[in-house]
C-alpha cells in the first residue's frame, strides 16, 4: 500500500509515490522534470504565466539554451516562431496557453521555430495540461517535421508548375495511412488515468468511480506495467505523448 512514514526524526519520507497535499506538488513537478530529463523528445514545461519552468536537454541541443539560463524566460522568447500552421504565432499574450490551462482539448500544430539566428526549422507541436496540486504547467513536446513540410512545399510547388504547363490538376499522393496507437488499456484504466492527470488522490478516484481504493490500485498498477512507467506521473505523460489522454 503507497504511504507516508513520520520517522522518530521528524522528517518525512516518500513510499510508492504518493505525498501530502503541502508538498505533493514539489514532489510531482521533481518528478515531472526527471521524466523531461530523460526523454529524448524535445520538452518544455511552462508556467500559467507563461515563463519556462523547465527545458529538457533535448530541447536545449535544439534553441541552444541551457536549461538555468531559460527557466523563467518567456515561452514566446524559447520558440522565437512568426509563422505557423492554422496563422499559429507565438507572442507574450498567448491565446494558446489560455485555452491549455482551461482545459480544452488542442490538437498538435505545426510551427517553423528559429533554433538560431537565421536558421529556422518546422515542428509538430503537441501540449498537455500538467496540475502539480494547485499549480498547472502546460508541456510542449516537439517532433521534427522539417523535411516533410520542406518536401511537401516542394511537391506542391511542382504539382503547381505542372499544372501550369500542362492545364492537368494533380494531387499529392495520400501516402500511408497513419496507425493510431495501439493500447490494450481497458474502459476502467482509461478513467483512472484521465483521474490521474486531473491530479486526483486514490480516494478521490474510488469515490468518483464508485469503487474501493484497493481496486483503484490495482487499477494504477496495470496501467504502470502497461505503459512502462515508475510512477503515477511517468504513467500521465507517457499516456499524453501516446494521445492516449
Amino acid at each position: 500500500m503507497q504511504r507516508l512514514d513520520q520517522p522518530a526524526g521528524g522528517r518525512r519520507r516518500l513510499i510508492g509515490g504518493v505525498c501530502t497535499p503541502n508538498w505533493g506538488a514539489a514532489m510531482l513537478r521533481s518528478e515531472l522534470h526527471e521524466f523531461l530529463r530523460d526523454s529524448a523528445e524535445p520538452g518544455i514545461a511552462i508556467t500559467a504565466s507563461g515563463q519556462v519552468d523547465f527545458l529538457n536537454p533535448a530541447a536545449e541541443r535544439i534553441f541552444r539554451i541551457p536549461v538555468a539560463g531559460a527557466v523563467a524566460m518567456a515561452c514566446h522568447e524559447i520558440l522565437r516562431n512568426k509563422a505557423g500552421s492554422e496563422g499559429t504565432t507565438c507572442h507574450a499574450n498567448c491565446p494558446l496557453l489560455e485555452k491549455v490551462l482551461s482545459g480544452a482539448p488542442v490538437q498538435p500544430f505545426d510551427l517553423e521555430l528559429e533554433t538560431s539566428p537565421g536558421i529556422r526549422h518546422w515542428f509538430s507541436i503537441s501540449t498537455h495540461l500538467v496540475r502539480l496540486g494547485r499549480d498547472r504547467l502546460c508541456v510542449h513536446f516537439l517532433r521534427d517535421v522539417d523535411v516533410c513540410r520542406r518536401l511537401r512545399t516542394a511537391t506542391q510547388a511542382l504539382l503547381a508548375e505542372v499544372a501550369a504547363l500542362s492545364g492537368y490538376q494533380l494531387q499529392e499522393s495520400p501516402g500511408s495511412p497513419v496507425r493510431a496507437p495501439s493500447s490494450s488499456l481497458t474502459q476502467q484504466e482509461r478513467a483512472i488515468l484521465g483521474c490521474l492527470a486531473r491530479g486526483a488522490t486514490t480516494e478521490a478516484i474510488a469515490g468518483d468511480l464508485n469503487i474501493s481504493s484497493a481496486t483503484v490500485r490495482n487499477h494504477v498498477q496495470h496501467l504502470l506495467r502497461k505503459l512502462d512507467a515508475h510512477s503515477r506521473m511517468e504513467a500521465v505523460i507517457r499516456a499524453m505523448r501516446e494521445r492516449l489522454l
